[in-house]
């Protein structure tokens, strides 16, 4: 899976309400709030997952914290008009600069 389409899976993830354990790769370093929106485990350590997903299991009140902490992050941080607004900036950014970019060039 690339990253980018791990970070989807994540934010997907997150969106319904899921608490995220992962290896801190790709888009997980920025979505995952070690503690608060689930668990970034050591690089490929199975143990360390275990553990992590064990006590999401077994603790009902610490799953739901990080369960609403995880929905209420993209809710409202990566909401879609978040998203587009960020979006429209980076194009704008970019537009501008291919225009300076152009009249120099002309000149």
């Amino acid at each position: 899976v690339s990253q980018s389409r791990y970070a989807r899976v994540v934010l997907e993830a997150m969106s319904s309400g899921l608490p995220i354990v992962a290896n801190p790769v790709g888009g997980v370093v920025e979505l995952v709030i070690d503690g608060y929106t689930g668990y970034k485990t050591m690089h490929n350590d199975v143990k360390d997952y275990v553990i992590k997903l064990a006590m999401l299991m077994t603790d009902r009140d610490l799953y739901n914290e990080l369960s609403d902490n995880a929905f209420n992050l993209i809710k409202t941080v990566y909401n879609a008009d978040n998203q587009s607004n960020s979006f429209k900036s980076f194009l704008s950014k970019y537009l501008k600069k291919s225009e300076e970019s152009f009249i120099s060039d002309r000149s």
